[in-house]
């Protein structure tokens, strides 16, 4: 009987915002797990979440010390080269969303295809680990709305007000050099339009720069695809409006279910009039400790990843095309 591997030693990549979620929430599930840092940068940062913790400036550096296990949280940029890196040195790798800022060689992604058919390699899609988004795929799949007529997926935020520690004008999701932009900073939506409704097209794509930050990147997005059984799907994100929301909204024939992403609620109306409010959705520590306990599962060989990293690849695939398409029309 196979032994299971024991996940003794973690390394985080990468100190940002994610970076410290992670080791927060490793800290208070896991306290006996030895957690190191690979800096993105020299500059060294010491805090609560880094001091006492064994610090690395080098990725070999990192590798010698043979973590079990390693979380890549650092600028887009830099997701595939680490992944690949860890992976050839047998280390499995939880990569951050997005997999990759789409700049990476078709040949790298091949070989982390390749390599994650051997050792477990998850991509971070957050939302996939709450009940709600569940519920969702449950529905749609059971068809208990009936026919899908429209689907809406909506997420926006004011950056400066999560992007605080060195001024958000510095942060990743502000600079194009660093991958940012709200395509990749706010591609969970992207992937749970692909998650739940497998199949869709992309028919429309507008890309703005608002004017209302100083970013060099766009901080509103809106896509329009059409399902594969002709369901209208529309994704509007942006990081340039102050009032916080963030939705799904799927209208059937038999009626309308909403998830409420911020406040963990699902409000349902059948065609009747009928409403039933249930809050079961989870904060986001609880899906940041459900998405690493199936990274553990992975590694001792008792799960698959929830998030592979052809999924990884899907949404880059959309981003790319959007970018593409917006170009083409002029809408950039």
């Amino acid at each position: 009987m196979k032994s299971k591997r024991v996940v003794a030693r973690v390394l985080v990549c990468g100190l940002g915002s994610i970076g410290k979620q992670h080791i927060k929430v490793i800290k208070k599930y896991w306290p006996s797990i030895e957690i190191a840092i690979l800096r993105s940068s020299e500059k060294r940062v010491n805090d609560e979440f880094s001091n006492g913790l064994l610090s690395f400036g080098k990725i070999d550096e990192a590798a010698k010390w043979k973590p079990n296990a390693a979380i890549i949280s650092s600028p887009s940029i830099l997701h595939v080269k680490q992944a690949i890196y860890l992976s050839k040195h047998e280390i499995p790798v939880l990569i951050e969303k997005p997999l990759s800022d789409g700049n990476e060689s078709r040949e790298e992604i091949e070989e982390l295809i390749s390599l994650s058919k051997t050792i477990p390699i998850l991509v971070g899609y957050l939302l996939r680990f709450d009940p709600c988004a569940e519920y969702l795929k449950e529905i749609i799949e059971k068809e208990n709305l009936g026919k899908i007529l429209e689907v809406d997926f909506y997420c926006g935020s004011w950056l400066p007000d999560w992007r605080t520690a060195d001024g958000y004008e510095k942060s990743v999701s502000a600079r194009r050099d660093l991958g940012g932009g709200v395509l990749l900073e706010l591609s969970h939506e992207i992937d749970l339009a692909i998650w739940l409704l497998k199949l869709i097209d992309l028919e429309k794509s507008i890309l703005k720069n608002s004017g209302l930050l100083n970013v060099d990147v766009e901080d509103y997005a809106f896509l329009l695809f059409k399902s594969h059984k002709e369901a209208v799907v529309s994704l509007r994100l942006n990081f340039c409006t102050q009032s916080l929301k963030r939705s799904v909204t799927i209208q059937g024939e038999k009626g309308m279910v909403q998830w409420d992403i911020l406040k963990g609620k699902i409000l349902v109306e059948s065609r009747h009039g009928t409403r039933d409010l249930m809050t079961i959705g989870v904060k986001h520590d609880e899906r940041l400790r459900r998405q690493f306990q199936n990274f553990i599962d992975c590694i001792d060989g008792e799960s698959s990843p929830i998030c592979t990293v052809e999924d990884g690849v899907e949404v880059l695939k959309v981003i790319k095309e959007a970018k593409l398409m917006a170009s083409i029309y002029g809408e950039i």
